[in-house]
């Protein structure tokens, strides 16, 4: 299976199997969902860093050679994005939003483009 249908059938399971938490919880689970559909396993020693386009900065203990990796927070706690997967030496970015009857929270940003957005209404 490729990569990017690993990618749609996670996004088909979050959808098909809701969460019933918000907030950082819901993130936790979105990310461990990510992880299991693309076989990755929570690698601490892959960082990476990348700049509000999405563009890749800078990378350590990365060899893309093993596959791919789903990093969690590249730029830090409460700084965009949520997690990235990252394969030879391309990543997409995902940022994951929680709100109530259709209002998206933004804090400090708007959305970015080459941006997966991930969003759940607390109301339903």
């Amino acid at each position: 299976m490729k990569i990017n249908d690993n990618i749609i059938s996670a996004m088909n399971y979050i959808i098909e199997h809701p969460s019933n938490t918000g907030g950082h919880q819901f993130e936790d689970y979105v990310y461990k969902v990510f992880r299991r559909f693309l076989h990755t396993k929570n690698d601490s020693k892959v960082t990476c860093r990348v700049d509000t386009s999405g563009n890749i900065m800078k990378v350590s203990g990365y060899d893309e050679h093993k596959g791919t990796h789903v990093i969690e927070q590249p730029n830090g706690s409460q700084n965009w994005p949520d997690f990235i997967i990252m394969r030879e030496n391309n990543c997409l970015c995902f940022e994951i939003k929680t709100g109530k009857g259709g209002k998206i929270t933004w804090n400090s940003g708007f959305p970015k483009k080459n941006c997966v957005y991930i969003y759940k209404d607390m109301n339903d």
